[in-house]
């Protein structure tokens, strides 16, 4: 039994570590920066995989629904820019890196002689430091502005075999009786 538990909590870790289809394990996070907004970006989604980036963001995005994120509603019209980032580890272990790695620098600066004293508390706290050690991957995934997606029903209907193939036979069938063949 103690066996079974185990092997089984070595499987949970490998699928957290790898993903459920073997590859490693990666993570999204959306930044906004809003219209009104007089700060910088926001982050509204972080630790994301894919499929719940897709699930999320990107198809609301895409057919321009407002986002309900953190208890309040933000209107894709409201959308002035965004940032897709993609980080191998999660956002709380990627910003504490950040932070480690920048106050090591600045511990190294004021070591220096002669030099200047720098009192900072270090990067990683404004949402878009996150890109010192993510990827942006916006490219990839946002190819317009919001609405962008939406597929106008009446085009999938028109481009849709049955409604060619009739559509030509009664144009084909017109221009015979047209020219009184039949």
């Amino acid at each position: 039994m103690a066996r079974s538990a185990s092997l089984h909590f070595s499987q949970l870790l490998l699928t957290a570590y790898c993903g459920v289809n073997g590859t490693k394990m990666v993570y999204f996070h959306v930044l906004l920066r809003l219209d009104k907004a007089d700060v910088g970006y926001e982050q509204i989604f972080s630790d994301l995989s894919e499929s719940e980036l897709k699930v999320r963001f990107l198809k609301p995005y895409r057919n321009a629904k407002d986002l309900f994120v953190g208890g309040r509603i933000v209107k894709a019209s409201q959308i002035a820019s965004i940032l897709i980032v993609r980080t191998k580890e999660t956002n709380e272990v990627t910003r504490e890196r950040i932070n480690t790695d920048s106050l090591n620098r600045i511990s190294e600066m004021n070591s220096e002689p002669g030099g200047m004293v720098i009192i900072s508390p270090g990067s990683g706290y404004d949402p878009e430091d996150i890109l010192e050690e993510g990827k942006d991957v916006t490219v990839d995934y946002v190819d317009g502005p919001p609405g962008s997606g939406k597929v106008i029903v009446w085009a999938s209907f028109v481009n849709h075999p049955w409604v060619v193939t009739i559509v030509g036979g009664l144009a084909l069938a017109g221009l015979i009786a047209l020219i009184g063949l039949g």
